[in-house]
């Protein structure tokens, strides 16, 4: 891939993550305000069989970490040290309480080649610092894992409870404790044939991204701009 293709590829993954490109479309040339432009940086060494499918399949293997690791990746876009990657990591609250540490998280991305080493001079020392990178592999795999459109997947596939779905999201406006989420739920006709517990309604849309644990369940930016909307 040229040097050209490449920076073009990761402007795509921005552009993934909502974040503004020189390359998106309608934008004029130069540079907008608060746009810093991307360095042209060169491919990480990465495992030689990974596959953005085998990534993803890592990923999915760990359903407590299912939306941290993604963005373990989003943050590796630019080179990171090992301390960044701690420190971005424990802003997460499900990683206060994780059985993991953020350290052993990068060592699982790093094994299925998701993200390499990438060695970074330092000018003042004269030497080369090991950083961390997201790979080609890494990038196709969480681009377009968008979370509004793995919500609206969610409520296409299960129509049946699409109403039930916005119905937790609207009242998870404000913190709520499953306890009260189930008490909502109570005796609801959709969910008694065949039954389903609304502990699984929550688990489906913190997996989408528009539930997030922060001691009780909220609702993240993508649940509340689906709440009341029926199209």
């Amino acid at each position: 891939m040229t040097r050209n293709g490449q920076i073009s590829r990761r402007n795509l993954f921005r552009r993934s993550l909502g974040i503004r490109t020189p390359e998106n479309d309608g934008e004029p040339k130069g540079q907008p305000d608060g746009f810093e432009p991307i360095e042209i940086l060169p491919e990480p060494v990465a495992v030689q069989d990974a596959t953005p499918e085998k990534i993803l399949k890592r990923i999915n293997a760990e359903p407590a970490y299912r939306l941290v690791l993604p963005r373990l990746l989003a943050f590796c876009f630019e080179p990171r040290s090992a301390g960044e990657i701690h420190e971005e990591l424990m802003c997460f609250s499900v990683m206060r309480t994780a059985a993991h540490t953020p350290k052993m998280l990068l060592a699982w991305m790093i094994e299925t080649g998701a993200v390499a080493r990438y060695m970074e001079e330092d000018s003042e020392k004269g030497s080369k610092d090991a950083r961390w990178l997201t790979t080609e592999a890494g990038i196709e795999a969480i681009a377009g894992r968008d979370p509004a459109e793995r919500l609206r997947r969610l409520l296409d596939e299960e129509p049946e409870y699409s109403d039930i779905y916005r119905m937790i999201l609207e009242f998870c406006s404000c913190e709520r404790s499953i306890s009260e989420i189930e008490y909502l739920l109570r005796a609801h006709p959709a969910l008694e044939n065949p039954k389903v517990y609304p502990s699984y309604l929550v688990d489906r849309l913190e997996f989408t991204g528009a539930l997030e644990w922060t001691g009780k369940w909220r609702a993240a930016e993508t649940g509340k701009c689906a709440q009341g909307n029926t199209d």
